[in-house]
């Protein structure tokens, strides 16, 4: 979500729908959180795939970018979050060492605006294949997810797996 995501064009089509759907839900006395899942055809037809009556995953990562950049962050910046990034190969990944390829990835962006929070941690880490969330805010949709893909590297790495090289 953010700067360069969507065209303003299919932005405004999915606010209008959101804004419709809110408005018929409420006239059948719903009253909460909801979220809409939508996916884009090959053809760039919008299509509607699911409402969620509740705050679903995507919240985490606008509250985020809200906290860091203020309410206006989807004029300014890209958020790319992923809820589950596998570590396998790594039995009971050590979580001081995943912290600290947070700590040094936010090091290296501290002069330009690229931030990575990590999100899902606790019981995720003592599963049978273990995995985190994190989301990542940089500029814009490029910069998001080429420092996804080098956070992604930084934690596998300094958990002691293979770091997986793209090209």
């Amino acid at each position: 979500a953010g700067v360069g995501t969507l065209s303003p064009a299919l932005e405004a089509k999915m606010q209008a729908i959101g804004y419709r759907l809110g408005e018929l839900m409420a006239d059948l006395g719903y009253s909460g959180w909801f979220d809409l899942d939508f996916v884009v055809g090959q053809n760039g037809e919008l299509f509607l795939t699911e409402i969620n009556a509740r705050r679903a995953s995507p919240a985490h990562a606008f509250e985020i970018a809200a906290r860091l950049e203020g309410s206006q962050w989807a004029s300014t910046c890209t958020v790319y979050a992923n809820d589950h990034l596998p570590l396998q190969g790594s039995c009971h990944p050590d979580y001081t060492r995943i912290r600290e390829a947070f700590l040094t990835f936010n090091r290296l962006g501290h002069n330009r605006r690229i931030i990575a929070v990590p999100t899902i941690v606790t019981s995720s880490l003592h599963r049978r294949t273990p995995y985190i969330g994190y989301v990542v805010l940089a500029d814009n949709a490029a910069e998001c997810r080429s420092h996804a893909v080098f956070l992604e590297n930084s934690i596998r790495a300094a958990i002691g797996m293979t770091v997986r090289h793209v090209t």
